[in-house]
């Protein structure tokens, strides 16, 4: 199967959409745009990933989780250094808290492997996604708020958007993209603006702590299918001529989303030391240098070694 490079293109978006709402910046005009974009960027990127993942012998697995594994660390211990150098915090204390529970959003790389192992095993097992499968990650995700464990080992968010996971692996076996493609515009369009309309009054999609209620559980799963018509919707309005110019940029998607988040430690500090806030446009304008400067880095040696790249 030839590589859709809108997809790479559209995985440079997201990530760009990503480091935006890490800004924290002020809305424009009471919007709420960083709750839709959290119930789009990360979603439809994890959605991607599925659709990207492959089943492989169990050599070729474990080298690839292993080299995950190792940046995980890898990036952990350069968390742990600038928690030591802006926060005065204890190396071994600031290590120990990455691996448990997450820097910013290295969650990712942890829920990642959770997600690619699952496939691995069901593989090994002669079991692959189908529909009942996937509605029994939603029942799952649904249930897992009721397990007291929260961010520790990226549990909640790993049962919240496995659905979304199995979803874009089963597209790429069942040619769903394609076929999403080839429906009319208008009635996307649409869900499209309903389902942003609907995010502006939500709470914000992040999942990383166990429920309060039960009311907790009917809010997580409006905020998933929200969130689910609004990736559909997006990914067929958005033209594929548009996502396509930023294929190259989109390969390099590992680098912008590690990091960002040293970055975004630093200036998150700096940020609050002098009482600085930033409207939408200073966001736009501050990411937009990020890119620029990750974008060189990643043609530096030992930037590209630091992701085993």
């Amino acid at each position: 199967m030839v590589r859709d490079k809108s997809l790479d293109g559209l995985k440079f978006l997201l990530i760009f959409s990503v480091i935006l709402v890490h800004m924290q910046y002020e809305a424009p005009c009471g919007i709420r745009v960083a709750h839709i974009q959290h119930m789009l960027d990360m979603p439809m990127f994890i959605f991607l990933s599925g659709y990207f993942t492959k089943v492989k012998t169990w050599e070729k697995f474990f080298q690839s989780a292993k080299k995950v594994v190792e940046i995980y660390l890898i990036f952990d211990v350069l968390h742990s250094i600038l928690s030591v150098w802006l926060y005065q915090s204890n190396f071994v204390s600031a290590f120990a808290h990455g691996l448990i529970k997450s820097h910013l959003a290295m969650w990712y790389l942890m829920s990642l492997l959770w997600w690619r192992a699952l496939l691995q095993i069901l593989a090994n097992w002669k079991i692959y996604p189908d529909w009942k499968m996937l509605l029994g990650g939603v029942v799952l995700s649904l249930l897992a708020g009721f397990v007291p464990l929260g961010k520790e080992l990226s549990f909640q968010r790993t049962f919240t958007f496995l659905p979304f996971f199995l979803m874009g692996y089963m597209a790429r076996e069942g040619n769903a993209v394609e076929w999403v493609r080839r429906q009319p515009v208008w009635p996307f369009a649409i869900a499209l603006v309903a389902s942003c309309c609907l995010a502006h009054f939500l709470p914000s999609y992040m999942p990383r702590y166990p429920y309060a209620d039960v009311q907790d559980m009917l809010v997580r799963g409006l905020l998933s299918l929200n969130a689910f018509v609004l990736c559909v919707s997006f990914f067929r309005v958005l033209p594929t001529s548009l996502s396509s110019r930023f294929a190259g940029l989109g390969e390099l998607t590992m680098y912008f989303f590690l990091y960002h988040t040293l970055f975004l430690v630093v200036q998150r500090y700096y940020f609050a030391q002098y009482g600085i806030t930033i409207n939408f446009l200073e966001a736009l304008l501050i990411t937009g240098a990020y890119i620029a400067v990750i974008y060189l880095m990643s043609k530096m040696k030992l930037f590209r070694w630091l992701i085993l790249q």
